[in-house]
């Protein structure tokens, strides 16, 4: 059952018993194995005669290789295999599908590293100690070549290649990927008819990921079948699948790709990472299992983290204080590779227009390279530093016009029924209400008579999307995701399905929605450990789209097994199907006078097993969002089958001897449609205020001259438990109308808004104009030097 099957056998809201009410705050699935341990992590699998990898990192941010001498290494007792690029004839073969137009990103680097973190060489050895004496052994010469480490001087014509792809000297363009996008009216005549253009520049910062599992990949390989066998923390089985295959010219059914359990990734393992591509090629070579995990500093220097943006931003307001056009040059620096280089700048493109009503914009994104750790989609893709820019921009503006910074934000809020130029359609927006929500929890703006010095209340609202338009992967009918619902003859139901669950609880609200649809508990319905060969496709963990894609084919696979089931019964009773339903583990009537039929749903699987042969009942259900995907091209598209809109408020206390920020009490309101576990709803909103406060007031990637200088838990950053506010949070909207019982997206964009409050805050409680991230002690203590005319 897809998308556009007929919707009759959808349970009616009336009938809800798991997402709503009392069942509501339901147990995740997984809970006992993770509480106790049990439950496996990619870096917990172990067999008889394992090995272990370790990587032989680049010394430099940008140098020419002229010899790599293996031999010692080779010859150390207890080492089974060395690589170096050669070992991989196809050269540049390492992107995630759709990341860029043409890979940049090799295994092994054969010539010229590009970061202080390319991978040289690779060793397999016996135990990771006899793997790092090897690493140790491998002597590499280089030629130092000299490094771009800023992306704005990344513009200048004559600045140097990064990934060393032109012959010395060279100067083709830094540039990885740009996209502009100009829709509506003509822009120069609405900014000439402003009553008032807001201008500034914007700068935001570079932090990493930082998950409690560190990448980490478990592979054997059968050479009797040329199988390889892989788990790895990766977020898209049928991707890692799929890239595996090419790079070793296989077959993707020489690749049975398992999912373990994830420790924790918003964005940072989407792709297929080079270690599980290395442990592969050394289980093919040693025909032993290998393992492959990174230590906390490995993590730093080798995987993406979040954009540093510069922005130029102009937005034209008319008399009233709405907004009438907006153009805006948003530069990111995307570090030595193009990871997700596409999908960066179109999204950030999307974020400069939203939350608000604009019916004219000129948006040019350029992601551009330097000698530095790369970057790419990390929670709340470039959402975080594009609604950094565009609220500080709306506060400024309400005091131009002398109007309440809340009431100001709603003249131009996006509403139901909204048609964007740039192609959005909003289906269902409860922004005003998040903005109304937000003032009275914070008792606005009478509170401001009760504030002391140093003092500040900040808002900020931003929007995301729910679910994407990109299936990741070529496939029939723009298909992002399958499910397949089987029931076997004593009632038992199975579910497979490949949406990552990465610790947001994904496994559960799937179970929960199977078990809803069947009017059973979920301990009825038994989820099934995916992987490439047991379950359908589907595109992974990404764009906020797993609740609402994944959990809409799960949904429809319960409702063909719900619509055969009744079809079967309402046959034996004489009754028409759709005015059957199943409820508390039994199929009732309720056609007029004959409300008394019911049969157990045991009783009733057995009868349709009888009527068709003994066949077991299945139900196989997918889901896709078709859009233009002229988009790529600046036309307008649709990019998200929904859109989820929040708001939060912010009070802290700012010591101006110091600049430490206190932050007494935070609110957050989310338009997340239905919640369909409004325990784990919380957590996930708690949890973006954390992360949110993490990037704007700790955490800080320190790079000097393409060195990273706190790779580390102990010189980077990280907010506490102890460090963390009372965090205050509501949900409670109408239900977007193609979500799975109403649900959107609660996890990821609801970062985006954390920085431009606290910035709001400060600026209120201190005076100080802010457009730089991060907020910091020392940052914050500088600017309010800087603003008292002081020597800093």
């Amino acid at each position: 059952m897809n998308r556009n099957d007929d919707r009759t056998y959808f349970r009616k809201p009336e009938d809800y018993r798991i997402v709503s009410g009392k069942k509501s705050n339901y147990v995740h699935v997984d809970a006992y194995e993770k509480v106790t341990g049990h439950g496996k992590y990619a870096g917990d699998f172990q067999e008889p005669g394992m090995l272990t990898c370790k990587f032989k990192f680049s010394s430099h941010p940008r140098a020419k290789i002229l010899s790599i001498d293996t031999s010692k290494a080779e010859a150390l007792p207890g080492v089974f295999v060395v690589l170096t690029g050669k070992d991989f004839a196809k050269g540049i073969e390492v992107s995630h599908v759709g990341a860029r137009k043409k890979p940049d990103k090799e295994i092994l680097v054969k010539q010229y590293v590009r970061h202080i973190g390319d991978q040289v060489c690779a060793v397999c050895a016996i135990d990771e100690e006899t793997a790092l004496k090897a690493v140790d052994l491998i002597d590499i010469e280089y030629e130092v070549l000299p490094g771009l480490f800023d992306a704005m001087e990344a513009l200048d014509g004559n600045s140097v290649d990064v990934q060393c792809y032109g012959k010395e000297p060279h100067n083709v363009g830094p540039c990885c990927h740009q996209q502009g996008s100009i829709v509506g009216a003509d822009i120069d005549d609405e900014f000439a008819r402003a009553a008032y253009v807001q201008v500034n520049d914007f700068t935001t910062h570079h932090i990493c990921h930082c998950p409690m599992e560190t990448h980490a990949a478990f592979v054997t390989y059968n050479s009797a079948d040329e199988l390889w066998t892989v788990r790895g923390s990766c977020t898209s089985s049928f991707g890692v699948q799929n890239t595996l295959a090419n790079t070793f010219g296989k077959s993707v059914t020489n690749f049975h790709v398992i999912r373990p359990y994830i420790g924790g990734a918003f964005g940072g393992k989407g792709g297929c990472p080079n270690i599980v591509i290395i442990a592969c090629e050394c289980a093919r070579r040693t025909g032993r299992p290998v393992r492959f995990v990174l230590t906390r500093e490995e993590e730093f220097i080798t995987q993406q983290g979040r954009h540093p943006f510069n922005i130029h931003s102009e937005t034209a307001f008319d008399s009233d204080g709405r907004i009438i056009a907006k153009k805006a040059v948003q530069i990111l620096d995307g570090g030595a590779y193009g990871e997700a280089s596409v999908a960066s700048v179109n999204l950030s493109a999307l974020w400069a227009s939203f939350p608000y009503k604009i019916d004219t914009i000129d948006i040019l994104s350029k992601r551009m390279f330097t000698n530095k750790s790369y970057n790419g989609a990390m929670r709340g893709f470039t959402c975080c530093q594009v609604a950094f820019s565009q609220d500080l921009m709306m506060e400024e503006a309400a005091e131009h016009f002398n109007m309440d910074s809340l009431e100001f934000r709603k003249i131009s809020a996006l509403e139901t029924g909204y048609k964007a130029p740039s192609g959005t359609v909003i289906t269902s927006c409860a922004m005003k209400q998040t903005i109304d929500d937000a003032a009275a929890y914070m008792n606005w703006p009478e509170c401001k008579k009760e504030l002391r010095p140093s003092e500040g209340i900040g808002f900020s609202s931003t929007a995301f999307v729910s679910g994407t338009a990109n299936p990741l992967l070529p496939t029939p009918n723009q298909c992002q995701t399958n499910a397949t619902v089987r029931v076997d003859f004593h009632g038992v139901v199975s579910l497979y399905s490949n949406c990552h669950d990465n610790g947001q609880g994904a496994d559960t609200v799937s179970t929960a929605i199977v078990a809803e649809e069947l009017g059973l508990d979920m301990s009825d319905v038994k989820l099934i450990q995916s992987s490439t060969f047991n379950a359908g496709y589907d595109s992974g963990s990404y764009g906020s789209r797993v609740t609402f894609l994944g959990g809409n084919a799960v949904r429809r696979g319960a409702v063909e097994v719900k619509k055969k089931l009744l079809e079967c019964i309402g046959a034996k009773w004489g009754v028409e199907p759709h005015l059957l339903e199943l409820i508390d583990h039994k199929v009732i009537c309720r056609d007029m006078g004959k409300e008394d039929l019911e049969i157990s749903w045991k009783d009733a699987v057995y009868h349709y097993m009888t009527c068709h042969g003994g066949d077991e009942l299945i139900g196989v259900g997918s889901y896709y969002h078709r859009t233009n995907t002229a988009q790529y091209q600046g036309k307008p598209s649709n990019y998200a089958p929904s859109y989820v809109f929040s708001t939060s408020a912010c009070k802290l206390t700012v010591d101006e001897e110091t600049g430490v920020v206190d932050i007494h009490d935070f609110f957050f309101a989310h338009d997340c449609g239905q919640a369909l576990n409004p325990r784990a709803v919380e957590g996930q909103l708690e949890g973006s205020v954390y992360s949110g406060i993490g990037y704007t007031l700790y955490e800080n990637l320190i790079e000097v001259e393409g060195r990273q200088m706190n790779n580390n838990f102990h010189d980077y950053r990280i907010p506490t438990a102890l460090d963390i506010p009372p965090i205050h949070t509501k949900y409670d909207y109408p239900p977007e109308p193609e979500g799975p019982f109403g649900a959107k997206e609660c996890g990821e964009g609801t970062t985006a808004p954390i920085a431009p409050a606290v910035a709001n805050a400060i600026r209120m409680a201190t005076g100080i104009r802010i457009n730089t991230l991060p907020l910091d002690p020392e940052h914050v203590w500088r600017m309010l030097r800087e603003q008292k005319g002081s020597k800093v």
